[in-house]
């Protein structure tokens, strides 16, 4: 049965696969956004990728094993807001790849809900019903 929950610590002593919301233009200047280029750059292949709504990296954990990096592409600009709407097509499209590549295990900050300023209760609801409840997916949520 999978789970949903929410720990105190830092997210990317997860080992598993890791999502975060960024804007079209891959800016990544602030919040959670400046770690995770610190920690894998602003890779070439992310630009290249012909993205709409989500981009990806595949790289391997501390065991070596393979995750995936989901950067959700919630809104045009970095200093645009996204729509609730639009955030919710992003987190689609990354259930969309998890169940297409098997993957079980996210791990997120409170996303959309920081920075971005969106609901996270309504985030939330969809984290439990879509990814836990519907398929099955583990979801843990770190918060500082």
């Amino acid at each position: 049965m999978a789970s949903y929950e929410i720990v105190k610590g830092d997210l990317f002593t997860a080992q598993t696969s890791l999502a975060h919301c960024v804007s079209q233009d891959l800016r990544m200047g602030k919040g959670i956004a400046t770690e995770f280029v610190k920690r894998w750059g602003r890779p070439k292949e992310l630009y290249d990728q012909r993205y709409e709504r989500l981009a990806v990296l595949k790289r391997q954990n501390e065991q070596g094993e393979w995750r995936y990096l989901y950067y959700m592409i919630t809104k045009e600009k970095a200093w645009h807001k996204p729509s609730l709407k639009d955030f919710m097509k992003s987190l689609v499209h990354v259930l969309k790849h998890m169940i297409k590549n098997d993957v079980k295990h996210l791990s997120v900050p409170k996303l959309g809900a920081g920075l971005d300023g969106l609901s996270w209760d309504l985030i939330e609801r969809a984290l439990k019903k879509q990814f836990v409840e519907k398929h099955g997916i583990n979801v843990t949520v770190y918060v500082l």
